[in-house]
């Protein structure tokens, strides 16, 4: 071979290398700028998580009605179906420290699904959740979270997320009728949200306790939740079974299953009694499986 052959086939190797070319800088370049765009990606998915589980820990630790429990099926119970993986859940009472859950009746393939179910309206139909009450104690979940079996907690704004209602709308029914006490348990209800007053929840109980002595059902169930309430000294089982016995003996159904709850925790309850107490009270009870509030403090 020649040497001029020698210099043109060096020549066109040298003019197509991918590390000699002048496009070379700019290829570098491109391949940093895909590095750092998955890195983000990356980084921000992990930033989002770390936020889910965050807010979730939050929602938990101060469970409010409504809040959307995202459910992993599988680690509740080993007798599903194959396509039986995932379930929503939905607070209906807090009672003092115990938590009642209505699991939906339908079961999803993946968290998408979920969330999907949610945006196009199926919590508002009256069926979607089953009406077996689940009661938890505040720790249970937080272990439950701890293990992945509830893997998300979501809080609606104005009963609504992800942009539809999370409960059927019900038309509210104004009465300037004059109820004793009914004003105070108003009152006493803006001092507990006014988180803002140093003294809010000792006026919160002061109003309740006005409200409930005027022998206001709702009233009464609110003192009794502030005889649970853990942040006051004041907290007192018996006191709280005494009020929850004054509005239940007035067919408040929530007074009734948050005594069933409570008396549980009472070594000297006898909720037989109370049961028989209502009856001789001429309440109409009804006993069904799907409404005996049953927990384990374990």
């Amino acid at each position: 071979m020649d040497d001029s052959n020698s210099n043109t086939i060096a020549s066109r190797t040298h003019q197509f290398s991918p590390f000699n070319n002048a496009a070379h800088p700019y290829k570098k370049i491109r391949i940093l700028l895909i590095v750092c765009l998955i890195a983000t990606t990356i980084g921000y998915w992990f930033y989002k998580q770390q936020q889910v589980s965050f807010s979730s820990s939050q929602f938990i630790s101060h469970p409010k009605i409504d809040d959307i429990y995202y459910l992993d099926f599988r680690l509740f119970s080993d007798k599903l179906r194959p396509k039986e993986k995932f379930r929503l859940a939905k607070v209906v009472d807090v009672t003092g420290d115990v938590v009642t859950l209505l699991y939906g009746n339908f079961f999803y393939l993946n968290e998408k699904s979920m969330a999907d179910a949610i945006r196009y309206g199926h919590l508002r139909y009256k069926k979607y959740f089953a009406s077996y009450r689940n009661n938890f104690t505040v720790q249970q979940i937080i272990t439950r979270q701890k293990t992945h079996a509830i893997f998300k907690v979501e809080h609606p704004i104005n009963n609504k997320l992800h942009g539809n209602f999370v409960k059927p709308q019900q038309k509210k029914l104004t009465s300037n009728t004059f109820v004793a006490g009914k004003q105070e348990n108003i009152t006493g209800n803006s001092y507990l949200k006014a988180t803002n007053i140093t003294n809010h929840l000792q006026l919160a109980f002061e109003n309740f306790k006005k409200s409930a002595e005027l022998n206001y059902p709702q009233g009464q169930i609110n003192l009794a939740q502030m005889y649970l309430d853990t942040r006051l000294e004041k907290q007192n089982f018996n006191q709280a079974l005494y009020w929850l016995k004054q509005a239940a003996l007035q067919s408040n159904k929530s007074a009734i299953d948050k005594y069933t709850i409570v008396c549980q925790q009472v070594e000297n309850c006898k909720i037989n009694d109370f049961y028989q107490e209502l009856i001789t009270a001429g309440i109409n009870i009804r006993f069904n499986k799907a409404n005996m509030p049953k927990f384990s403090l374990n």
